[in-house]
């Protein structure tokens, strides 16, 4: 008369759970075998692509030129802020920023505050922009479901 052994409550992960089952291997059914959805379903979803596609598409172009016109606007902003000049860079970043400061430009003043001076309408420019593209970005991408 031996022990009672008891049962075994575990397994490891290499063991069969179900050691009664045999082995049987499948073979998937064959696409062509399943059956398809209807044809204006396929076109519905396809044209929904391709409008989810071209929304995403200018989703990233928005994104892009925000980033852009930010960091326009930030030098700009800087270069205004502390009297800096670079030459023709300078000219450049200012006449490239002109038209995106020049709505803000008519109602608010540059402060000047002791040696530096603060560019108001830039200020306004960056917060309107960012804004204004990040509600427009929200839209699409409500429109493109994901």
């Amino acid at each position: 008369m031996g022990r009672r052994q008891k049962a075994k409550r575990y397994s490891f992960y290499n063991e069969m759970t179900e050691p009664f089952l045999p082995t049987i291997t499948t073979t998937p059914i064959p696409r062509y075998l399943l059956p398809g959805q209807a044809h204006s379903r396929r076109s519905r979803s396809a044209i929904g692509a391709f409008f989810a596609a071209i929304i995403t598409f200018i989703n990233t172009l928005l994104a892009f030129a925000l980033v852009l016109g930010l960091l326009l606007l930030f030098a700009r902003f800087i270069m205004n802020c502390a009297h800096l000049t670079f030459g023709e860079y300078s000219y450049w970043i200012t006449r490239l920023s002109a038209p995106l400061v020049a709505p803000f430009a008519r109602y608010l003043p540059t402060l000047p505050l002791a040696r530096y001076t603060i560019d108001l309408p830039t200020l306004a420019a960056m917060l309107a922009y960012l804004i204004g593209i990040l509600l427009v970005r929200g839209i699409l991408k409500l429109l493109a479901g994901k």
